[in-house]
């Protein structure tokens, strides 16, 4: 099974692949941005994955509230980690930026 699903990484050009993670990325920092949640992600591309965190005293609480609303995302240390990934679209990071949006009040 693992050599099937290697097969079918290897039919992706893995620049084209990284190219849109960071445009994911970047999209998502933008828009934590404009929402006034400053992240602890660089913003430069040069120095991003496809990891974008925030810190919040309520990180626990905005990963539950954010899985009630289907995104997806990791609590850990006080922050909140949003992850990106190949099969993921800018729809996907508009998605969770709209979960996060209603989510004002919480930090």
């Amino acid at each position: 099974m693992l050599a099937s699903a290697l097969d079918y990484l290897r039919g992706f050009d893995p620049s084209a692949v990284q190219r849109h993670i960071q445009g994911c990325t970047t999209a998502l920092l933008a828009g934590l941005a404009e929402l006034g949640i400053t992240s602890t992600t660089s913003a430069n591309p040069a120095h991003h994955g496809a990891s974008v965190c925030f810190e919040s005293p309520n990180a626990a609480e905005v990963t539950g509230r954010l899985a009630e609303r289907r995104v997806l995302v990791w609590n850990g240390r006080g922050c909140v980690r949003i992850s990106t990934h190949g099969y993921n679209a800018l729809s996907d990071v508009e998605a969770c930026l709209a979960a996060r949006r209603s989510l004002r009040a919480i930090l």
